[in-house]
């Protein structure tokens, strides 16, 4: 399999992290062993000529000992709408879904000596209800460095091979039989045809990520994170930034952005979210 189509960002991440930055230092010892959680909570209602109700839910946990750095993530979207239709000439409002979106992520480093070098394993699941895959998921390995390592904020690079599967959302006839965009039947290669909705796939992967977190000041903290997957059939990046504003103790409010595409469809899903954030 050739990867003539690495996009830069890859190599740039590469090259980065394969230069060890003099900034990089041991993390504190008071951090090992404690877990470090957060959930995140939004939820939008609008009334008036279209009546709709969001909920955003996203949970974070992050746990650090003398071996490693782990890393889990869950984030969630649900949109309903009312729509108005016609029922013996009269009209009815009936609620639809029109978004459901899950996502899960979970990254555990092993480090290897005390300048913040690791190795990684990775693994993701996402599913979106209405997008043209039925699911995507991944697994990496590779190299993760800890640099600009600090009280007030660190930089995280990560590289290295993969695999990934998916199963690409297919038009089928009212006999469940698969068919093209003139709807013709799709046949395998003994001529009988393709039963299902769902094309799967699997193709070798190179993944890059890096995450930059810092305290601007002890009430607000800014946050990006970037990663990308890049193969034969599809790549995939995602990109999120937020800036969290600390209201007291424990509870935030978090404005946030995020990008993520694919080239398989072409997708390019954008939110902006506003929500409450509790720390643990």
């Amino acid at each position: 399999m050739k990867y003539t189509h690495l996009s830069a960002s890859i190599m740039a991440i590469g090259l980065a992290a394969a230069t060890h930055s003099a900034a990089a230092s041991k993390n504190p010892e008071d951090k090992f062993g404690k877990f470090v959680a957060s959930v995140e909570l939004g939820y939008i209602m609008t009334e008036g000529n279209t009546d709709s109700t969001s909920i955003v839910f996203k949970a974070d946990i992050g746990n650090e000992t003398e071996s490693f750095r782990n890393q889990f993530s869950f984030d969630s979207l649900y949109k309903e709408q009312d729509e108005e239709k016609q029922v013996d000439g009269e009209k009815v409002k009936e609620t639809v879904t029109k978004e459901e979106k899950y996502s899960a992520s979970a990254q555990t480093n092993y480090k290897v000596n005390d300048e913040g070098d690791a190795i990684l394993a990775f693994a993701s699941y996402e599913t979106n209800r209405f997008s043209t895959f039925h699911y995507q998921a991944s697994i990496a390995t590779g190299y993760n460095t800890r640099l600009l390592d600090s009280k007030t904020g660190f930089l995280d690079l990560s590289i290295g091979p993969g695999y990934s599967f998916d199963s690409l959302v297919v038009a089928v006839n009212e006999d469940n039989q698969q068919v093209d965009g003139s709807g013709n039947l799709i046949t395998d290669g003994n001529g009988n045809p393709i039963m299902g909705d769902q094309e799967n796939r699997n193709q070798l992967i190179w993944r890059a990520a890096a995450t930059y977190q810092r305290k601007i000041t002890e009430q607000i903290k800014f946050r990006s994170a970037y990663s990308i997957e890049d193969g034969d059939f599809n790549r995939k990046s995602e990109l999120e930034a937020s800036i969290t504003m600390q209201v007291n103790g424990s509870l935030a409010v978090k404005a946030s952005i995020k990008n993520k595409k694919n080239s398989a469809d072409n997708s390019d899903d954008k939110q902006n979210r506003i929500t409450l954030v509790y720390n643990f």
